[in-house]
């Protein structure tokens, strides 16, 4: 693809976390290592104006700030601490004219983005421009507003591009040509079933159908309430009673959620309020989740038409028993593939750096985007 622009960094936002994604010196996609030592960035905000109080008190201010504000992981640990005083899950519902209400305090969107963005200044500041990888289930406005509110906070950013067209481009790039696909995927919000076409070398979204019933955060409530089963058959105590025991098991899961119905895990917590051991096997994870796999897997089928491609996001596939859910339920008539991160990202890289594409409107990569040949060749 022509581009005389480059795009050395990529902004993964989904509902509940940011990654932040740059090339080595390799050429290849690695994560950036954020707060905390960790890949992942909550989005989460806190207003903790009673501890900047105690520490302007001790004279401590000096050293930790005095700020009210805290955002990233430690407003995160605030969450399952004190659920009222934060906020988290705000993205699929972000407007530029919305005010957010954090226990007693209001903040505007345009504060929010200020807030998220702060922590990650070091880290932003080493790349010149950074593309974004915004959720499919957004409507135009919110991509043209939200890109927008991020250049009005000091953010250089290239063309955004929607996760579902990136990845019917990266699709394409690896098992086109063809005329129509099902591109699926999801976050923590929800499923996103993309009908798509393809007139070389233009891509076309057609449909998109957001299902928030079937997001990765249901997953994950099930997986809890297995658990938790297991947890007062053995210990005689439920997690889901302790917050902060809830909150570290839902991330202990989403971490090792891509390889649990392949390994045995024992898991064990220990907070202030709860203490507990107990083990997930594969067969578990599978019966507990089968439900939510089939109906996936049957609202592919009610979608598909003939002749059509079936391409799966890598972190959808990674989910408990669902390509061979899938598999089964289209009776393996059809070849599904799976798109990996690093094609993924390589598409958006290359979309978001396009001189073409900056040169349109936002828009353009949210329904539509152009590969064209040289680039196909270049990846």
């Amino acid at each position: 693809m022509n581009a005389s622009m480059t795009c050395l960094g990529l902004m993964e936002w989904t509902s509940r976390w940011l990654r932040l994604w740059q090339k080595n010196g390799q050429g290849n996609w690695r994560a950036e290592i954020l707060q905390n030592q960790a890949e992942l960035f909550p989005l989460t905000v806190c207003y903790a104006a009673q501890d900047a109080g105690w520490r302007r008190l001790l004279g401590l201010g000096w050293l930790m700030g005095t700020s009210p504000w805290q955002v990233g992981w430690p407003a995160w640990k605030t969450l399952g601490r004190r659920p009222a005083g934060a906020l988290s899950d705000f993205l699929p519902d972000w407007r530029p004219d919305k005010l957010w209400r954090i226990g007693s305090r209001k903040i505007t969107s345009q504060r929010l983005l200020q807030l998220i963005l702060a922590p990650l200044h070091s880290t932003l500041r080493h790349c010149p421009l950074w593309g974004m990888l915004l959720p499919s289930y957004w409507d135009e406005a919110q991509f043209a507003d939200f890109t927008r509110e991020l250049h009005r906070a000091g953010l250089i950013s290239g063309v955004p591009v929607a996760q579902d067209l990136a990845l019917a481009c990266a699709a394409w790039q690896q098992h086109g040509p063809w005329n129509l696909a099902l591109v699926v995927d999801l976050d923590d919000h929800a499923l996103v079933v993309t009908q798509a076409s393809c007139r070389e070398p233009d891509v076309f979204v057609q449909r998109r159908l957001v299902v928030p019933e079937l997001g990765r955060r249901i997953w994950i409530a099930r997986l809890i309430n297995l658990c938790a089963e297991l947890s007062i058959r053995l210990c005689r105590q439920d997690p889901r009673l302790s917050r902060q025991a809830f909150q570290h098991l839902a991330f202990e899961l989403t971490t090792v959620l891509p390889r649990l119905h392949q390994e045995h895990f024992h898991f064990q917590l220990h907070v202030s309020d709860f203490h507990a051991e107990f083990s997930l096997t594969p067969e578990l994870v599978k019966q507990a989740c089968l439900q939510l796999a089939q109906a996936s897997a049957k609202l592919i089928k009610d979608l598909l038409a003939p002749h059509t491609e079936v391409f799966l996001s890598r972190r959808l596939a990674d989910l408990p028993d669902m390509i061979r859910v899938v598999y089964q339920t289209l009776e393996h008539r059809r070849p599904i593939y799976v798109v990996d991160e690093t094609p993924y990202l390589e598409a958006a890289g290359q979309l978001a750096s396009s001189a073409e594409a900056c040169a349109a409107s936002a828009s353009s990569l949210w329904r539509y985007a152009r590969v064209l040949p040289d680039w196909v060749k270049a990846t």
